[in-house]
């Protein structure tokens, strides 16, 4: 079963990478991302990093059709010191305008985690759909079928989970915003 979706880990990969190279001459302005240092990478209540420094970075691709593309990546920490681990998301997304002030998205993210140790796992995929009013209030939903959980002596175990999101961004000054978000995440 990690064979398979290593494997289709790699497809999915390949595709955005060939989308990304392939669309790029053609969208100069359609693009983004971002680079980030953080002093804790916590991510639905959980520290990824341990309460260490974790680098981040990512990019994005809007394509026709109210299509966008994108990968986005950070350092974590294990309690084991073998290589540098780090996650890789790769998403694809599709948006809906309702009127000038409401848009709608739904997509898929697959979470890789790299150089970890065997005996652990947690890549897992996620669909999503949110509702953002003048880009500014955005309501939001996650659904896994299938992340990790680990237990003391029971091991690994995979079920569902289940996450809702409210975020706020004010623009500020330029291109500088503040932002701020509530949300809850059940980890049954």
């Amino acid at each position: 079963m990690r064979n398979f979706r290593m494997r289709i880990s790699l497809i999915f990969t390949a595709f955005v990478g060939f989308l990304f190279v392939v669309t790029a001459a053609h969208a100069q302005d359609m693009w983004g991302g971002s680079l980030a240092v953080t002093s804790d990478y916590v991510y639905r209540g959980v520290s990824l990093s341990r309460g260490q420094v974790a680098y981040q970075g990512g990019a994005h691709l809007r394509l026709p059709g109210q299509w966008q593309v994108g990968v986005w990546a950070s350092t974590i920490e294990t309690r084991d010191d073998e290589g540098t681990p780090f996650e890789a998301n790769f998403m694809i997304s599709h948006a809906w305008a309702l009127g000038s002030d409401w848009e709608l998205r739904a997509g898929y993210t697959r979470y890789q985690y790299f150089a970890l140790p065997s005996y652990v796992n947690y890549d897992h995929d996620e669909v999503f759909a949110s509702a953002s009013f003048r880009s500014q209030l955005t309501l939001g939903l996650n659904y896994s079928p299938n992340i990790a959980r680990y237990r003391y002596q029971q091991g690994e175990e995979h079920g569902a989970a289940a996450a809702v999101d409210a975020t706020w961004l004010q623009p500020l000054f330029g291109d500088w915003a503040a932002t701020a978000g509530l949300g809850y995440y059940d980890l049954s």
